[in-house]
């Protein structure tokens, strides 16, 4: 219960956290708007204007109400930014100057527009820049969960937890750590409130578990009630041990079901799901089931492990929720027929044919009479593959247990935390609580925390205990009030008055830091640090950096930073089409679309770990793979579930980010490959050099319509005839063309595939193209070669991903020594991705504010 002083607090907070995150109190240093290049405007924009559309556009005439003679080249300024843009798009569509007027040349116009893109991009980087200093945040939502996690110890089950309940954050430059994308709004802090209330509720626990744990186990051969039928069925053979079948599932019975309340999952929470079982495949490779529960959909898809004499036990431990079936269910996938047919009524009909064409026909007529009177067509019997079963395969089931809910310890974790002293009850008073946020504050707030704000925390606990509520509800009170305090929420570095970058604290690098690699608050050890003024040196910060990284809170920078440099997110926003790509679906390939999507992240994890060099991403002989995936690519010697380096085989025409199947499928419709989209892939993840938006209405490459069998290929050259694409295409296009041999599935092809079931043989592929350096490439090896001699400009767009990533802002022009020290420093370190961590945490910029 929650008393009105408490909601006065609430309604005061609210206020604060408005206050703070005000444009007046959270402005950027202002920026200096200026162009990026003055000289090409001078030496050939403004000539060309003058020269060619002034007459139509200038002060005595104005077609189109368009007005170019006072137009000024200040793309900060609304206005003229849309007359710049409505500039570019009419050039680019061919409509200005006209047609029956002097035309530029098209080296000219396609200079002008290029000079346009990038003037705009150069404003929308100062439009988005902050004086090269971080403003006031909130936390995401990953560190505003990370940080409870590591604050309280609380572990949430799946939907119940702050990465499900808080909305999702605002990104900006791709990513949701940079401050101008993480503003908070009244609707967001009303949400705060709620989300600390259920974290609270959580944490503390003071009574005995809501269900005790309890393991049911059901022994197959002792199967009886409502599913004993399956002991009698002619599919199933039963033994001492259990039930072998050679075509049917089995299912699970009241057996499994918690006695508490007769369910078989009796309160939402974590369960570990058990089957003993084996197989014989006989001349298959492997047999696999399908483990599900109505409701919670696939438990298990994929091979069945173990022989009929060795089983073996598949483990499933996760979360599990009450509404769904009360049994467990497994299907033999792909099993044989145990049909019927009527052989019987099928040698007399053959034999009365005959009589026929014989010209026998009281015979025949005799036999149709005795078919019809015993009713033959309704008696059937077994089909000839299984008259005998001898080869049949099968497998044996021994037994199914579920045991739960599970609890890592009672009380839990999070309770121990926050009541160091236990819960013995002689013990609350307000000198305990004063211990407690002591204690929580500090990691709360991430610095030494003056006594008026404890004081502040307490008057909550003490009013709730003078309004009759327990102590420990008054402790929840108290953690409300902590999560939503500004202190906590709020990533706050005071800038100083002066326009001078000052040194951050100890707390604040400390923080930064943790943020950075982590996504969290600093452990005790970073604190301890900082109090002690341990992190004032290079060597101490990188000294740090090789603990954090070692720590397994470090998966952080693959979760956040890869996931969202990869747009892992979006691997999957185009499902593969099941008509064509049917293989892709086989219950042989169980498994394979995780395994696709988690190659890259993998691969990056790879490469932090072992301190592999960054241009793999580029190309490489080798890959992150498990043993689907693995076999998916032709890869031989690769068993489990679990990613591991492998060879690539010289011929598999693979190596690096741009051959790995996740981007093939990103860059497709889950119908088609998308050239384009490929290309475009390429040129803002690897290179952070996206392509300037199309013209208005120009549409895209377009299938095929009734009639024409004509290539992706060859639907974007006839695309590129369109005068307002070409020169955007001649950039994008030679990337994305270069991966046409990988079709939607990432599968190696030599003929056009996609769209429709059937291709002819002319329909080649033609993967080779020249870069926009020049550069010409026949294959995929040899543009695989090309991509590598891009080194420089791959580690620049690296450094400037993860400089965003790590400082919480968009690269700004002032920044440019230093991303040119992050690449010569990565350079002179063998490429390793640690190195370019070290530099960013040593860097002016990460260390001052």
């Amino acid at each position: 219960m929650i008393n009105r002083e408490f909601m006065m607090m609430r309604k005061s907070i609210l206020f604060i956290l408005t206050l703070c995150m005000s444009p007046a109190l959270n402005s950027n240093i202002a920026q200096s708007q200026s162009l990026s290049d003055p000289g090409t405007y001078q030496t050939h924009v403004s000539k060309l204007l003058s020269n060619h559309c002034i007459a139509c556009h200038g002060a005595d005439l104005q077609e189109g109400d368009l007005r170019l003679d006072t137009l000024q080249a200040d793309f900060s300024d609304s206005q003229s930014l849309a007359t710049w843009v409505e500039v570019m798009d009419r050039i680019n569509l061919g409509e200005m100057p006209p047609a029956d007027e002097p035309q530029p040349t098209p080296a000219s116009a396609e200079k002008i527009t290029d000079w346009i893109a990038t003037e705009i991009q150069y404003a929308n980087t100062l439009a988005k820049g902050t004086g090269g200093r971080e403003l006031m945040r909130r936390l995401s939502r990953t560190e505003y969960a990370n940080a409870v996690r590591d604050l309280l110890k609380v572990e949430f089950v799946s939907g119940e937890g702050p990465l499900d309940l808080l909305p999702p954050d605002g990104s900006l430059n791709g990513f949701d750590k940079v401050s101008k994308a993480l503003m908070v709004d009244p609707s967001l802090m009303e949400t705060y409130f709620d989300v600390a209330q259920v974290i609270a509720d959580k944490a503390i626990q003071t009574g005995p578990p809501p269900v005790p744990t309890r393991r049911n186990r059901m022994e197959y051969e002792n199967i009886s009630g409502g599913i004993e039928y399956i002991k009698d069925s002619r599919t199933t053979i039963v033994t001492d041990d259990g039930i072998i079948t050679m075509s049917q599932g089995m299912r699970s019975d009241e057996m499994l079901r918690h006695p508490w309340n007769n369910e078989l999952i009796p309160v939402r929470g974590r369960y570990r799901l058990r089957v003993r079982l084996g197989a014989d495949p006989k001349d298959r490779d492997a047999l696999y089931i399908r483990i599900h529960r109505s409701g919670e959909g696939d438990l298990y898809l994929g091979k069945v492990p173990g022989t009929l004499t060795e089983p073996e036990i598949i483990e499933i431990e996760r979360d599990f929720d009450v509404p769904g079936g009360k049994e467990i269910g497994i299907e033999f996938q792909d099993s044989p027929s145990f049909g019927t047919v009527n052989y019987h009524f099928t040698d007399l009909q053959r034999t009365s044919e005959k009589a026929s064409a014989e010209g026998n026909s009281k015979l025949a007529g005799r036999i149709r009479a005795q078919m019809g009177a015993q009713g033959f067509p309704n008696q059937g019997r077994i089909e000839p593959d299984s008259r005998t079963t001898e080869h049949m395969p099968r497998i044996f089931f021994d037994w199914i247990e579920l045991e739960g809910p599970l609890y890592d310890q009672w009380p839990p974790k999070s309770t121990e935390t926050i009541f160091t002293r236990g819960l013995n009850e002689s013990d609350f008073n307000l000198t305990y609580a004063h211990e407690i946020f002591k204690n929580l504050l500090p990691r709360a707030y991430r610095r030494p925390v003056q006594d008026v704000e404890i004081e502040s925390i307490l008057n909550v606990v003490n009013s709730e205990l003078d309004y009759g509520v327990t102590f420990p509800d008054a402790i929840k009170s108290g953690i409300v009030a902590m999560l939503c305090s500004p202190s906590f929420l709020l990533i706050n570095e005071p800038v100083p008055e002066t326009k001078e970058r000052e040194e951050l604290d100890q707390y604040e690098i400390a923080t930064r830091l943790s943020l950075f690699l982590w996504s969290s608050i600093p452990d005790d050890e970073l604190f301890r640090k900082a109090r002690n003024s341990e992190l004032d040196s290079n060597e101490a910060l990188l000294a740090e950096v090789q603990r954090m990284l070692a720590d397994e809170r470090s998966t952080a920078l693959v979760n956040g930073f890869a996931r969202q440099w990869l747009k892992a997110d979006e691997f999957d926003k185009f499902a593969v089409d099941r008509n064509l790509y049917r293989e892709y679906y086989q219950t042989s390939n169980a498994g394979l679309n995780e395994a696709i999507n988690a190659e890259p992240l993998e691969f990056f994890n790879e490469i932090l770990r072992k301190d592999k060099s960054v241009l793999n991403f580029l190309n490489s002989d080798w890959t992150m793979a498990n043993e689907t995936l693995a076999r998916y690519y032709g890869i031989e010697g690769v068993t489990g579930n679990e990613f591991v380096p492998v060879t690539l085989p010289a011929k598999s025409h693979r190596g690096g980010l741009t051959t790995m199947a996740a981007v093939h499928k990103w860059g497709s419709d889950g119908n088609r490959t998308k050239p384009v989209e490929r290309g475009k892939y390429i040129l803002e993840v690897l290179f952070n050099d996206p392509p300037k938006p199309p013209p208005p209405n120009v549409g895209e490459v377009e299938p095929n319509v009734q009639g024409e069998l004509l290539t992706v290929r060859q639907r974007l050259d006839q695309h590129r005839t369109i005068a307002a694409c070409a020169s955007c295409h001649r950039k994008i296009d030679p990337y994305g063309l270069a991966l046409e041999n990988f079709n939607v599935i990432g599968q190696w092809r030599v003929k056009q595939d996609g769209e429709r079931s059937w291709w002819p043989d002319e329909a080649k592929i033609d993967a080779s193209g020249t870069l926009p350096n020049g550069t010409h490439f026949k294959t995929v090896e040899e543009f695989r070669l090309a991509l590598a001699k891009q080194k420089e400009r791959f580690l620049r767009g690296i450094s400037e991903k993860l400089f965003t990533y790590a400082l919480g802002r968009v690269v700004e022009p002032s920044d440019r020594q230093t991303i040119d020290e992050l690449v010569s420093r990565v350079q002179s370190n063998d490429y390793t991705l640690r190195s370019l961590i070290e530099g960013i945490v040593v860097s002016e910029e990460f260390l001052t504010k």
